[in-house]
């Protein structure tokens, strides 16, 4: 078993026992600390570590690598990898939670987004259903809804950028934003160009997270 351990903050070492402060570890009392004393302090820890993850491990009856993931905060937590080899979508959470929180969607365009976002096709990016694009009326079906109403959600949300269509031989082709959930690490290049201005990528000077506090 291997153990990786990713320090998420460099400020704060150790649990929090021992500061950096202008390029000096002290203690929590201020007491300057020698680089040895620390070396062996970190070992120890480390060693520390280690066991307990054998403890981890052995308590869940899994034999597997394990990643340490030292908080902010101080907190420590140890992590396995799951459900390797299995398909997955990627939702970046931060542009998420900013669309959730300042686009008012309808119930229904958010039902959609859960509902679909489960037939996306890698790489594309695209609901595929049954290895077919679902029309219009297949979508509603799935909604429970009528056709009409699923063309005003589809209109909604491509309105706001979180979704693209593409009438391509008598069917609706609906895309979702990679930018906001994708299908995979990486996405096909058509797909990346029709969102290749979205407030969404991160690439864009108008980002979310360049924005200002009105979002403007």
């Amino acid at each position: 078993m291997d153990l990786e351990i990713i320090e998420q903050n460099d400020e704060f070492i150790i649990d929090a026992e021992y500061h950096l402060i202008d390029g000096q570890f002290v203690n929590t009392d201020g007491e300057i600390i020698q680089k040895e004393i620390l070396k062996k302090s970190i070992e120890k820890q480390k060693l520390d570590d280690f066991y307990e993850a054998i403890s981890t491990m052995n308590s869940l009856g899994i034999n597997s690598n394990l990643r340490l993931i030292r908080a902010r905060n101080g907190a420590k937590y140890f992590c396995i990898k799951i459900k390797e080899n299995y398909t997955f979508n990627k939702v970046f959470r931060v542009d998420m939670r900013w669309l959730l929180e300042n686009v008012a969607l309808s119930d229904r365009a958010q039902i959609f987004l859960f509902r679909f976002q489960h037939y996306l096709h890698f790489p594309s990016n695209s609901i595929v259903v049954n290895s077919e694009h679902p029309t219009v009326e297949k979508l509603g079906e799935m909604m429970g809804v009528k056709e009409n109403v699923t063309r005003k959600t589809l209109n909604e949300l491509e309105k706001q950028g979180i979704i693209k269509t593409q009438q391509i031989a008598n069917r609706r082709i609906v895309y979702f934003n990679p930018f906001l959930i994708s299908s995979g690490g990486i996405i096909d290049v058509d797909t990346y160009r029709l969102f290749e201005s979205s407030i969404y990528n991160s690439n864009n000077k108008f980002h979310i997270t360049k924005r200002n506090v009105d979002g403007k």
